[in-house]
């Protein structure tokens, strides 16, 4: 619990900082989604599919935004 709060912290620092974000951005994203597939469908569900996908808009180039949207 406590590697996964320190690498939560750093990410969160490092996406604040405006330092490699799309690095981060996709550590975090990578992340989460490992977080969502252990934990399963509960409560925070949501909140966690919406930070996937703040993460996804601040990681990828505007070209693939567009190719996605």
């Amino acid at each position: 619990m406590i590697g996964t709060a320190i690498l939560d912290f750093a990410i969160g620092l490092f996406l604040l900082l405006d330092f490699w974000t799309p690095l981060f951005a996709a550590i975090g994203l990578l992340h989460l989604l490992s977080v969502l597939v252990v934990s399963g469908i509960n409560d925070v569900t949501v909140r966690d599919i919406g930070l996937a996908a703040g993460l996804l808009g601040l990681g990828c180039p505007p070209r693939l935004l567009d190719l996605l949207l």
